[in-house]
């Protein structure tokens, strides 16, 4: 089952600092930038998607293109939508990701 991947927002490193900032040449993340959207087929990484991202966030994609019903009952409640993050500290990226369902 394909998963889109939507960039929901992308972090600046003042979001994460509040004004301690190191000195970072990139503020916000130079791949993603805010409504990206992507398609993730066979658990693989789209084209064009960050492959960092995308090892951070894997195993919930994993979850939500298996339906796995434990994922869903405890975090999820029976919804196909999750937000998760790739954990860069300096500019994290939050991403929605959503079943796309065949039904």
């Amino acid at each position: 089952m394909p998963v889109k991947i939507t960039v929901h927002k992308t972090l600046s490193v003042e979001d994460v600092f509040r004004g301690d900032s190191p000195s970072f040449s990139d503020t916000k993340c130079p791949r993603h930038n805010m409504g990206d959207m992507f398609i993730s087929d066979n658990n693989e990484c789209p084209p064009g998607f960050c492959s960092w991202a995308f090892a951070d966030i894997q195993k919930d994609i994993v979850n939500l293109h298996y339906d796995s019903p434990p994922y869903y009952e405890r975090w999820l409640k029976g919804n196909r939508v999750n937000h998760v993050s790739c954990t860069i500290g300096q500019h994290p990226v939050i991403f929605k990701i959503e079943r796309i369902s065949d039904e």
